[in-house]
């Protein structure tokens, strides 16, 4: 079963996959959570959820660190090393047929072939249950672009 967390920006799709991972404790993957320095937004670390490793993987374009990317969007740059690791993670539960899988998030990204977009795309055709999540804004191209058919919709409120 394929399962869309849905919300506007900032209304916590991120934690309710957070909340139905560790409802069970079942599956693996990532979320996506902010983080902080002094109080100041930096950026968004990946956290997977099965072992609770957290890497720095988003950061905002003028605070970035010497990372070398062509990953970009708006004012984010991301570290292609994390995609690295976490498409490597993937893989690996795809090939164990660990289930669900969780993804954080679905986007502008993958929508334009970049991102997760492949590793989305080999899960999807895997049949395994997932959950991921993805703005409400970008629900209808999301479903489109990736020919999902069959899925429940969860939508957060702000």
């Amino acid at each position: 079963m394929i399962t869309v967390i849905t919300g506007p920006v900032n209304c916590g799709k991120s934690t309710k996959l957070l909340e139905l991972y560790q409802k069970t404790k079942k599956g693996d993957g990532f979320i996506c959570e902010k983080y902080f320095d002094e109080g100041k937004f930096k950026g968004y670390n990946l956290r997977r959820l099965g072992t609770n490793q957290i890497k720095n993987f988003i950061f905002l374009k003028n605070q970035q660190p010497n990372i070398k990317s062509n990953l970009e969007i708006g004012r984010f740059v991301f570290d292609p090393e994390i995609f690295r690791w976490a498409e490597y993670t993937y893989k690996t539960l795809i090939s164990n047929n660990i289930e669900p899988i969780y993804m954080d998030e679905i986007g502008p990204m993958e929508l334009n072939h970049k991102g997760f977009h492949d590793i989305f795309k080999e899960i999807l055709a895997t049949n395994l249950d997932i959950y991921f999540s993805c703005r409400i804004s970008l629900v209808d191209e999301i479903i489109c672009k990736f020919n999902i058919a069959d899925f429940r919709l969860i939508k957060i409120q702000q």
